[in-house]
């Protein structure tokens, strides 16, 4: 039978191990719990945010209004994939009432604190024009085919309840896609004629949860430009844009 002689040097050696084996423990314990935390925070951020699918989901919506002006429907649908839970990009597709529109959506996050968010959207659409009447729209209306751009910057809060509030600024141009052929490519005389009609905007935003998948609420586009809304008719776009959206989650 082997006799184990412990010395003070070899005890406190022991001492030692078995006192690094629990700090490790903990700090690994509270490393996993952190994780965990962080992980279950940007879940539910991702859970009510109808911009920002999970990694490798859809989301799919509509976007509509109602205006005096223009003849219903004016409906826009979108579908979202969320490549990252910072990074989505979308297609979209839709009528104003008086033409067809379809067009692309990019939306990153910028910042990211707990409930508060910093992100930038860009959205580009193309509009083929028309010629003649559209659908309940029985006037004939001649219209070029043309493209709207617009990039904002958002700040985004989700409250305890999982509703999301959106306020941003942003810039928005609009131009002719014949004019833009002619302004790159044209005559020296056709390239002084610039094509592009710039705005700034402000744009806010409610989104409710219904449901874990169902999200819906208001969303309203100033458009301006020094300082003042735009005058109604002068352009292509309108100086208020209001929808109501809603979002299913897949």
């Amino acid at each position: 039978m082997r006799t184990q002689i412990i010395t003070p040097q070899s005890q406190a050696s022991n001492v030692w191990t078995l006192a690094a084996a629990i700090a490790l423990t903990l700090l690994m314990s509270y490393s996993v719990k952190g994780q965990d935390k962080v992980d279950s925070l940007l879940s539910r951020i991702t859970a009510y945010d109808p911009d920002f699918p999970e990694r490798k989901r859809f989301n799919v919506g509509a976007m509509a209004t109602y205006s005096n002006l223009t003849p219903p429907p004016a409906i826009v649908g979108e579908m979202t994939y969320g490549f990252s839970r910072k990074f989505s990009a979308g297609i979209l597709a839709g009528t104003t009432g008086t033409q067809i529109l379809t067009g692309v959506k990019l939306n990153t996050v910028l910042f990211r604190n707990n409930s508060f968010s910093l992100m930038n959207r860009i959205v580009i659409l193309y509009y083929p024009g028309r010629r003649g009447q559209f659908l309940f729209d029985t006037s004939y209306a001649n219209i070029m085919p043309w493209m709207l751009s617009m990039a904002t910057l958002d700040a985004t809060y989700l409250s305890k309840n999982g509703t999301r509030w959106l306020l941003g600024v942003g810039v928005l141009e609009t131009h002719c896609v014949e004019g833009m052929k002619d302004f790159f490519f044209g005559s020296s005389e056709e390239r002084f004629l610039v094509p592009f009609e710039f705005f700034h905007t402000v744009q806010t935003s409610v989104s409710i949860p219904v449901s874990k998948r169902w999200l819906i609420g208001p969303d309203i586009i100033f458009i301006m430009q020094k300082g003042s809304l735009i005058r109604q008719g002068e352009f292509r776009v309108f100086p208020i844009h209001p929808f109501a959206r809603v979002v299913y989650k897949l």
